[in-house]
């Protein structure tokens, strides 16, 4: 059934999420802070700082969460995965000696039923993952209908194991659930795809509400008479990249989204990570504009830092920020 190979969708889809630029994590109370972070007194801009921190502990904490429920599923697979290849074993075994069609079906029933069980365990797995990612609502509850079919069809087929009294029923059920399982690994890969992009959607919209800060801040300098002409051109510079980092977002959703069968599911998903690696250089690029930025207006004796106009951007969505 190939379900280990969902596996290294899965982690694949927690390390992406990973590594992605943890200084724009969102560090307001689910309350606007004002431009006064900026010039803060050394206690409050230690404040805001310990506020960080706590979120990139937070953020460490989920992940490592994230991992050790991985490794446990994997365990779990693993030695259910050996059962089977065991009762497969005895299966070609059985078929390879003088036994009777009624110890290979018999036998051959034991196989099905497990490989059936370990199908509908892995389901259980990829719901339970879904549940907690940050994907659109809309998307989150097409996805899990399509698992919830998925289960429902493969215990249908266990049901049919019970029944089966011939070798040739065992095949025709074997076929039947291989047909299943294939299917469902397009929804596993339109699953993983989406939720990757749309967690850097979220580092997106939250780079963008930069611009705004940024903005203020300049004019506010210029306001006080102090030279900006080397923090204009980085600004400018931060802005295209997010704007490319946006364009190349939305490339990849359409890609992803346009999975629909196996036979696109692999180049869909290829051409769509290709994509988002485009986004993802952008997006570095943006934070090296940004602290490069931050260095300037340091030079112009601005109380500014990276965090500190992170914390200063609006928040996105409850929903994104999860």
């Amino acid at each position: 059934m190939k379900a280990k190979k969902l596996f290294a969708l899965f982690v694949m889809a927690l390390f992406i999420v990973s590594v992605m630029p943890i200084a724009f994590a969102d560090t307001s109370d689910n309350t606007s802070t004002t431009n006064a972070t900026a010039t803060a007194a050394p206690a409050a801009r230690g404040a805001l700082k310990e506020r960080v921190q706590e979120k990139v502990q937070a953020v460490k904490d989920k992940f490592a969460a994230a991992k050790q429920s991985y490794l446990e599923a994997k365990s779990s697979y693993l030695a259910k995965r050996g059962d089977l290849i065991n009762e497969r074993q005895k299966f070609v075994n059985l078929r390879a000696t003088n036994a009777s069609d009624d110890q290979v079906t018999a036998q051959g029933k034991i196989v099905v039923d497990k490989a059936i069980d370990n199908g509908i365990a892995n389901l259980g797995i990829v719901q339970k993952w879904l549940d907690k990612i940050n994907i659109d609502e809309t998307e989150r509850a097409t996805l899990s209908a399509q698992l919830d079919d998925a289960t429902s069809k493969l215990q249908a087929e266990k049901a049919k194991v019970d029944a089966a009294t011939t070798k040739s029923e065992l095949k025709d059920i074997a076929n039947e659930t291989r047909d299943i399982w294939t299917n469902t690994r397009v929804t596993v890969k339109r699953l993983v795809s989406i939720a990757t992009s749309d967690r850097i959607d979220n580092i997106v919209q939250r780079m963008d509400a930069l611009s705004a800060k940024l903005d203020a801040r300049l004019a506010k300098m210029n306001g006080a008479g102090k030279d900006t002409s080397k923090i204009d051109p980085l600004v400018a510079d931060f802005k295209s990249n997010i704007a490319l980092a946006q364009e190349k977002y939305a490339s990849a959703k359409e890609k992803f989204s346009s999975i629909t069968t196996i036979d696109n599911a692999n180049t869909l998903m290829k051409e769509g990570n290709d994509i988002l690696k485009e986004a993802n250089s952008a997006l570095k690029a943006a934070h090296t504009d940004l602290v490069n930025i931050v260095k300037e207006m340091k030079q112009q004796k601005e109380d500014v830092s990276v965090d500190s106009l992170a914390a200063e951007s609006a928040p996105v969505s409850d929903a994104a920020a999860q």
